[in-house]
């Protein structure tokens, strides 16, 4: 399994730097982020966690340009979750909207068991319409429970949306 792992993680890699290069070579690529936008979400729901229970969140995201080749994006919610649930992530990135995106990003998840920590490089793969996100790096945990010990380790997402 960690050899898939690597191999993986080589692919993606190999077809990031051939989708970077050909499109650094390009002179009129868009820019990182055209305007400052941003969205609001609002859910409500049941969940059937022994028995029913009600849920909310409420989520924002505001990302804005530095220059032509950067944005800064800061992500934030609340859900009650089981519990009251806050999250937050601030992405510094370099993009070309027709091919990628490269950066790095820190973020943070605060729940009544844990508050979590995470902090590594982040990047997409736009493939028609497809689009292929990974994210790894660092986490450490700080549990609530006094019997339990904090945690620091490596970490990694991969996500593929259409």
């Amino acid at each position: 399994m960690t050899s898939d792992f690597w191999r993986g993680a080589l692919a993606l890699a190999v077809v990031m730097f051939c989708l970077f290069s050909e499109n650094a070579a390009t002179a009129q690529q868009a820019p990182a982020v055209s305007a400052p936008n941003g969205k609001i979400e609002f859910d409500a729901g049941a969940l059937n966690l022994p028995g029913p229970i009600f849920m909310a969140r409420a989520a924002g995201t505001v990302t804005v340009p530095i220059g032509e080749r950067f944005g800064l994006q800061a992500d934030l919610s609340a859900s009650t979750a089981p519990g009251f649930i806050t999250t937050g992530a601030l992405h510094l990135f370099t993009r070309d909207p027709a091919a990628y995106l490269i950066g790095g990003t820190l973020g943070f998840v605060r729940s009544p068991g844990a508050t979590v920590l995470a902090a590594g490089p982040e990047a997409e793969v736009y493939l028609d319409r497809w689009t292929l996100e990974a994210w790894g790096g660092i986490a450490a945990a700080y549990p609530t429970a006094a019997a339990m010990p904090n945690r620091v380790g490596p970490f990694v997402m991969i996500i593929d949306a259409s």
